[in-house]
């Protein structure tokens, strides 16, 4: 027998005890596995990260990321530490519908929650282990639809605020900052919950920070990693929730210089944690006299249906920075019951008489909805300004916005021609030239000759000689002579001439240079057909560029119904093409034009809101003008410079109060019915509202619902 495998089994470490972190943002689920092991906090494993929009999805993204986190695990943990959104807490309490979802994940998935923790809290705590010091920095949650601003000095957070996301995530920081209302910011921006930050980071660090606000020097900008988050829940957070379980910790490990077991604890200011109202740990039997005289305020969660059973060791968290956790817990007392004798027969009534108002508060608490519908009668005003219209802001001058382009239009115009012209064929024959001077004549191709106004051309050039005498009596002279083609300059049949006809030659008289038909002249024929006349070209051109104004017109009209054209000159004739000429034979002519125009585009909505802000505010603060019911007249712009118009504008329309809905609802969730048209009636134009609340329960229906999705408000313009 081998002796050394006698207590093998006994002798065995039993592995570490897992757990889980949850980290839910607005619109994202990471997860991971951590553990304690030889009193250090690490990481076991992560899960993915996945998006969610609804609780079903919710709870389907946390489903695929835990299954990604338990991969390979000898076993499924159960235990979880949670990190929520700062904006999930009203105050001290977690927010009703949020305490729904918690539940539903315990419930659906078998998680056993063991404390919460603000994701804010979390990571500022993480970064302070990391660091060793307390940090000082403005740190930046980035989310798809808003970004969180928190300013933080040496570890605590002075103002945090939430800003909607815009195309300019520097310029919606910005607005963030100056919320804040200090006189000096930390040089360092930490930009998280982002999987690409690359982009976001650029904004930030191109940004003149130093020109906007107070900074001393240049901020330094930096990003944590993906999964920082979801780590500093599991291991600042977790540890917490791990000490409260009864586990060892080495605190110099986890970033804490204080020691519990001497009465130190992690604040909520550090960490961000809650717990229920009731007690969520077994009291202790021993109680410890030193925290008898210790003020300590612990937080609640309104949710009770997240009862003691939803956390099971929670992390208890107080504000006082030395108190034993032993003592807290051997605080928490359940009172004693006196005992009462009760018939069985007054249990049941008696029961429902005691939970109906409960239960109904209950379902109003979770189902209350208010419909509230504010009507508007806008007041009409009507006003003149000066604008400029330019591609790039103008300073002392009010500039909307535009854009310069080159339009290209190509037409093709048709008319029946409305001229006549004769066609045919002209005549042919041969001449004799008979020269009598003392001298050759050469005549060239194409010069005529003539009888009776009938024009023909010589076809090839010809040389006449001199005329002879004879040197004997009777001294007779014989002219030159010379044969050519002849072809007449017009067609018709009055060209086709007898043989023996003569003619005149050029501008010779008929006593030196003469001709002769040799033959009869043929082939001469003529008929009347349509042509184009001048007017016909005249009249095409204007056709065509009328077509050429309707088709810019058309093309502006089909732009975006927010987009606005004004033509900055007349259209361009950059080419011109007739299918025929003038006097040319022809049924139909034709012109294709190719033309350009400058246009200037603006957008309406942009340039009402211009209006709104920089001219109607002033006279009228806190209100707008309705865009949809606004009439601009913006004509002829001068120009001032490249790209940059100078105009009159008249605008008229109704004007509107200038509202968030958002603050109105956050300030109309709880608040009694009476209180609503105080509230409200304040507004420019206010004429009357309806309200409508369901379910309509006695008592209850006489507050608003204090969940704000549960409230809608509309604004209608009579």
């Amino acid at each position: 027998m081998e002796l050394k495998n006698l207590f093998k089994k006994n002798s065995q470490i039993p592995p570490p005890e897992l757990f889980l972190a949850i980290e839910i943002s607005d619109s994202l689920i990471k997860t991971a596995v951590w553990q304690i092991e030889n009193e250090t906090p690490s990481i076991a494993n992560y899960g993915t990260f996945e998006a969610w929009e609804n609780e079903s999805s919710l709870i389907n993204g946390l489903d695929v990321s835990l299954t990604q986190a338990v991969k390979g695990l000898e076993f499924e943990p159960t235990k979880a530490i949670f990190g929520l959104p700062e904006s999930w807490l009203v105050g001290d309490k977690l927010e009703l519908s949020k305490a729904s979802l918690v539940k539903k994940i315990r419930d659906e998935l078998g998680i056993k929650p063991i404390g919460l923790v603000t994701t804010t809290e979390a990571i500022l705590q993480q970064i302070k282990i990391d660091e060793g010091i307390p940090p000082t920095i403005i740190l930046l949650e980035i989310f798809p639809t808003k970004v969180s601003v928190s300013l933080t000095r040496l570890g605590q957070v002075e103002n945090r605020e939430e800003v909607g996301r815009s195309d300019d995530l520097a310029k919606d920081v910005e607005e963030g900052l100056v919320r804040a209302n200090t006189d000096k910011f930390p040089a360092r921006f930490i930009l998280t919950n982002g999987l690409d930050l690359e982009n976001e980071v650029q904004q930030v660090l191109s940004y003149p920070w130093q020109e906007k606000l107070n900074f001393l020097h240049l901020p330094k900008v930096e990003t944590l990693p993906p999964e920082y988050s979801i780590k500093a829940i599991a291991l600042s957070g977790g540890t917490e929730a791990a000490k409260s379980l009864g586990l060892e910790i080495d605190t110099c490990s986890s970033g804490e210089s204080t020691d519990l077991t001497s009465g130190s604890a992690v604040s909520a200011a550090d960490l961000g944690f809650s717990r229920e109202t009731e007690p969520l740990i077994n009291p202790s039997p021993s109680v410890s006299s030193e925290t008898d005289d210790i003020q300590e305020k612990t937080l609640s969660v309104t949710d009770q249906t997240i009862n003691n059973d939803s956390f099971s060791n929670p992390v208890s968290v107080v504000h006082s920075s030395r108190i034993n956790l032993s003592s807290l817990v051997s605080r928490f007392r359940l009172p004693i019951i006196p005992r009462f004798r009760i018939s069985l027969k007054l249990i049941f009534p008696l029961g429902i008489f005691l939970l109906t108002p409960l239960i109904a508060f209950i379902y109003y608490s979770f189902a209350a909805k208010a419909e509230i519908v504010v009507k508007i009668m806008p007041q009409n005003i009507s006003q003149s300004a000066a604008i400029v219209l330019a591609s790039s802001p103008q300073s002392d001058n009010i500039t909307v916005p535009v854009a310069f382009q080159t339009l290209e239009i190509s037409v093709n115009e048709e008319i029946s021609t409305t001229g006549e012209t004769l066609v045919g064929d002209k005549a042919t024959g041969r001449i004799t030239l008979y020269n009598r001077s003392n001298e050759p004549i050469t005549l060239k191709s194409n010069a005529t000759i003539d009888v009776d106004g009938r024009a023909f051309s010589v076809d090839n050039t010809v040389t006449v000689a001199s005329s002879s005498a004879q040197s004997e009596p009777p001294f007779t002279i014989t002219p030159g002579n010379a044969e050519v083609g002849v072809t007449a300059t017009k067609v018709g049949v009055e060209y086709n001439l007898s043989r023996n006809t003569q003619f005149s030659v050029n501008n010779y008289p008929k006593s030196v240079l003469i001709a002769t038909a040799n033959n009869d002249f043929s082939g001469g024929s003529s008929r009347t057909v349509k042509a184009v006349s001048k007017d016909d070209l005249i009249k095409l051109l204007a056709l065509a560029n009328d077509k050429i104004k309707d088709d810019i017109e058309a093309k502006i009209k089909n732009q975006d119904p927010d987009q606005r054209s004004l033509i900055l000159s007349d259209p361009e004739i950059t080419e011109k093409n007739y299918s025929k000429n003038a006097d040319q034979e022809a049924v139909n002519v034709s012109l294709e034009i190719q033309a350009s125009v400058n246009l200037l585009t603006y957008s309406h909505t942009h340039l009402v809101e211009v209006i709104s802000d920089q001219i109607v505010a002033k006279n009228q603060p806190g209100t707008r003008l309705l865009a949809e019911k606004t009439i601009i007249e913006l004509n002829n712009p001068q120009k001032k410079a490249e790209n940059y118009y100078s105009t009159e504008i008249k605008f008229s329309g109704p004007i509107i109060p200038k509202i968030n809905t958002d603050d109105y609802v956050n300030n109309l969730t709880g608040l009694k019915v009476d209180k609503v048209k105080d509230l409200l009636e304040k507004l420019h134009g206010y004429s009357g509202l309806t309200l409508k609340i369901s379910p309509n329960l006695p008592f209850l229906n006489q507050y608003l619902p204090r969940q704000k999705n549960h409230i809608t408000l509309d604004i209608i313009v009579q």
